[in-house]
């Protein structure tokens, strides 16, 4: 005869069940973590940037741009090192030590390490090939997991979709990348990439809100106009002028330091979806030198500082300021200065509090009013500079160094002490 089970043995059932799915999950957890996570990094600690390397790094940027501002399809060729100089000095600037780029056989490999609790690491790895058809293909690995070139490209498109949605025109990678190869000196490819794609202005925003270019123009327009009415070439004056009429928001903040750069430098630092050239062919440029304790290139150091720091974030734009001193440090160029890193670390660190929430409006107040010696100290000017490589790499042995960091914190400490909000 049979016997209807009693609510008891259904939820002795139902608990068995869960038990066992639990153990499933868990151990399908634990296997993933086995294949995903090392007790030792891939891949060592990219050595300090040499200015040969920071220039290889900028003729490939130059190479991109030239792409990018006229239309059509452009062969673009790099090195083997100048592929390895973009992605070491691209991983300092996104804070990642550990990152490497080589050849593989028939590819190009990416490589990075992160640093996780416990003492594990995650190794990552990013190859790219060329098809039959000479299309890219892109695969990578996640620690001993291979992630398969379909689902590469199909996370590739995905996130094609979201910048999509937030305003950029990005054609499919296919279109803008076709004719791939791997070479014995490096890789090349046929590039189309559109003039607007608005690419860099809707990454901007992944990371903590997007520069109103609207904002921008009044801020830049209202500049000029001031300029013209009341000529003065105190940089002082023109950061009083941009933040006078602000209202302290992080969003008015931020388009007022890429006005400020506009102003100076000529450049939006790539934050504007269509550049800077409509907004200065609507309203004009500054005509005439700025000066910051009776230098001129220093307004260009803290404005173009401030604006990469309210568009990218103050780790890029410290790297970047780094970098031009070292390239600066090569053959032909004017030699490392301290002086030029003081101007450019306090632009950063003005950006960097006007665009926290907490402190926007306070910085807002304290840039309206500011003078000369509040944006940079006079003792700045004793700084060294004009060192060579070699004089450089002799004072500090490397940007790694302890010697050159405790430099740095002696300038961090004289701007802070500056700092009134």
């Amino acid at each position: 005869m049979w016997e209807v089970p009693d609510s008891r043995a259904r939820g002795v059932g139902r608990w068995r069940w869960l038990r066992s799915s639990l153990l499933v999950i868990l151990a399908l957890a634990a296997v993933l973590l086995l294949l995903t996570l090392s007790r030792s990094p891939s891949t060592g600690v990219s050595r300090p940037p040499s200015s040969d390397e920071v220039d290889s790094a900028r003729r490939v940027y130059g190479r991109v741009r030239v792409a990018q501002v006229q239309p059509g399809q452009h062969r673009i060729d790099a090195t083997w090192s100048e592929l390895s100089a973009v992605v070491e000095l691209g991983g300092r600037a996104l804070g990642i030590d550990r990152m490497a780029f080589d050849r593989d056989g028939e590819r190009g490999r990416a490589t990075a390490s992160l640093p996780l609790p416990l003492g594990f690491w995650l190794n990552l790895r990013g190859y790219v090939q060329a098809d039959s058809g000479k299309n890219l293909r892109i695969s990578g690995r996640i620690g001993y997991l291979p992630i398969p070139a379909f689902l590469v490209h199909a996370f590739i498109s995905l996130s094609r979709q979201v910048l999509v949605m937030r305003g950029a025109e990005i054609p499919p990678l296919g279109q803008m990348v076709s004719h791939f190869d791997v070479g014995e000196k490096g890789l090349g490819a046929m590039v189309d990439m559109p003039r607007k794609s608005r690419f860099f202005s809707a990454m901007s925003g992944l990371r903590s809100g997007s520069i109103d270019p609207a904002r921008v123009e009044s801020r830049y327009c209202q500049l000029v106009k001031q300029q013209k009415e009341a000529p003065n070439n105190d940089f002082a004056v023109l950061v009083s002028r941009a933040f006078s009429a602000g209202d302290g928001s992080v969003a008015d903040n931020r388009a007022a330091f890429v006005a400020l750069s506009m102003l100076v430098a000529g450049s939006d630092v790539g934050s504007l979806p269509n550049g800077p050239e409509v907004i200065v062919k609507r309203c004009g440029r500054l005509k005439g030198g700025v000066m910051l304790l009776g230098r001129s290139d220093l307004p260009m150091h803290w404005s173009v500082s401030a604006a990469l720091t309210s568009t990218f974030g103050s780790q890029a734009s410290i790297s970047i300021g780094t970098w031009k001193e070292v390239s600066d440090s090569g053959a032909g160029g004017s030699g490392f200065s301290l002086i030029d890193l003081a101007a450019d670390r306090s632009g950063t660190f003005s950006a960097l509090h006007g665009t926290e929430e907490d402190q926007s409006v306070s910085v807002r107040q304290w840039l309206a009013g500011v003078s000369q010696a509040d944006l940079l100290p006079v003792s700045a000017l004793a700084l060294a500079e004009g060192l060579t490589e070699a004089e450089f790499n002799s004072r500090y042995t490397s940007t790694d160094s302890s010697e050159f960091a405790l430099s740095v914190q002696r300038i961090d400490a004289t701007l802070a002490v500056l700092s009134r909000y």
